[in-house]
This record gives structure tokens, sequence and C-alpha cells, in this order.
């Protein structure tokens, strides 16, 4: 996977290295990917990297590329070749994950989640996580409020509580074969899964510490969790550094360690309060 291409991007909640399906879809540009891994734009957002670091990455991809048009990893405009690496229609995205992701525009962005949510498998637990992480920082970049994730940031949790290990099918959800044994490419997948899920409690926890609402906020609540959330900032770092490359050592750090730090940040009951402090203001879209 070329790091720089839509694979790796935010935007494309369909795909992430080898897993996901063939097809991508990018949310941004409202195209259907054919060949993600050959193409990129000056709006990618790498899943691969925490918040502060992608907004780095970012900056230099848009020196790179443009903004408003996908083009080849390699600069080269499409022309002509355009409908070998794109194309407008949706109805290609059958599957009930795609077709959930390909409808991200049409309405709320929530009920898009929410869908995500009651949806089972690791296509579903990808796009919720890597459509989640553009949606907070939307959210961020509009009103400076981490809270109005807080639905989200609750749902990635019971994943994490749920499903320590993935579920993940070598036959159904892997998108290309890696020159490796197909148990060593799904520990792998799984592995990518579990990071992606603390990257965006990490990218929250980072929101958290960056809002004016750890001290503006009328609601005490809601100050005191941005307080605590705050120090999730670093919790997928902390996963990569005391685990190693097998997937069922980060599950078990995130279930001997991990949710223990996110429960305290951010108890059911806070989380309840918070809820009900949101919900008095519109939705984003």
């Amino acid at each position: 996977m070329n790091l720089h291409s839509c694979a790796n991007c935010l935007h494309n909640g369909l795909q992430y290295d080898s897993i996901g399906s063939r097809l991508g879809y990018c949310t941004l540009h409202q195209f259907v990917l054919r060949k993600s891994d050959h193409l990129t734009c000056g709006q990618q957002r790498r899943k691969d990297l925490l918040q502060i670091s992608a907004d780095r990455a970012a900056k230099r991809q848009c020196e790179l590329f443009p903004a408003y048009e996908i083009v080849r990893v390699d600069g080269e405009r499409l022309n002509g070749s355009e409908a070998e690496y794109l194309s407008k229609d949706r109805s290609l995205l059958q599957e009930t994950v795609s077709a959930t992701v390909a409808e991200y525009r049409r309405y709320a962005r929530i009920a898009t989640f929410a869908q995500l949510r009651r949806t089972p498998g690791a296509r579903a637990d990808l796009a919720l996580a890597s459509l989640g992480r553009v949606y907070v920082k939307n959210c961020m970049t509009l009103d400076q409020k981490w809270t109005t994730g807080i639905n989200l940031f609750w749902w990635v949790r019971e994943r994490c509580e749920n499903e320590t290990e993935p579920d993940l099918r070598y036959e159904h959800d892997i998108r290309y074969e890696m020159p490796c044994a197909p148990e060593r490419q799904l520990g792998l997948a799984k592995g990518s899964l579990l990071m992606l899920r603390l990257s965006f409690l990490s990218d929250v926890g980072t929101y958290a510490m960056q809002s004016p609402q750890r001290e503006e906020d009328d609601a005490l609540v809601v100050r005191e969790a941005s307080e605590r959330v705050a120090t999730l900032s670093s919790l997928a770092d902390d996963a990569a550094e005391a685990t190693g490359t097998e997937w069922q050592q980060v599950r078990d750090w995130l279930r001997d360690v991990g949710l223990k730090r996110i429960d305290a940040a951010l108890p059911r009951a806070d989380y309840e309060a918070i809820q009900t402090v949101v919900h008095r203001d519109p939705l984003p879209q």
C-alpha cells in the first residue's frame, strides 16, 4: 500500500492496507475508486498517522497534489484513462457496508455511523473508525467541540470491549494477498484494525486537549471529562510501545490496560450526561 494513496486515506472508509472491499469510495470527492492504491489528491488524510502527525503530512500533501482533483500517485492527471480508475456509479457498491458508506453525504452523518454501529464485521469496524476520525476533525474545525463526537467515541469503545478480536474473515475481508501465509496476513490485518480503533480514541483525546471546552464550557461535567479524555491522546502510541507485532498482544493490552484507561477517562454516567448537553444543539451535518 502506498502511504500517500487513497487506500490510506480516512475519506475512504472501505479499505486500509490489505483489508476491505475490492472497490473503494471517496466520501470527499464522491467517486468509486477502482484502483485506490494508485490514486491520491491534495486532501488526503493518512490513516496510519495520529492527528498531529496527520496534520503535518496533510500540509505536505496539499503542496504536491491538487486539492479538488483525484490524480495518480505519480502526479499524472488521469485524462482519458479516468474510467479505468474512477466511477460515479455508486450502484457498483452492492455489499452492505459499501452501500452505507456510498450514502454518507445524502443524510446526516450520524445516521451513517449509527448504521455502521449496528452492522457486524471488520468492514463496518473499518468504516466506523476511519470516517469517524474525519468527522470529529471536521467538528473541531467548525465549532471546537470534541463532544460532538461523543457518540462515536462510545461506539468505538463498545467495539473495543465487545470485539476484542476483530471479526475479520480471510475470504471475505482481505482485498489482496500479501506474500506471506494467510494466517500471518490475517493476524496483521487484525492488528491494523485494533490500532485504527485506538487511533480514533487518541485523536479524540487530542481534540479534547485542544478544545476550549476544558476551561470554558458551561457544563461542569464537560469541563471535567475534557481533562480526563485529553489523557487518551497517547493511547495508541502507548499501545504500540508496549506491544510487539502480534495482534494478540495488542488485544491483551487493550483488555488489561487500555479499556481501564478509557473507562476512567469517560465513565458511562458522564457519557450519558454529556449526551444530554450535546443534544441541546443541532448535530453537524
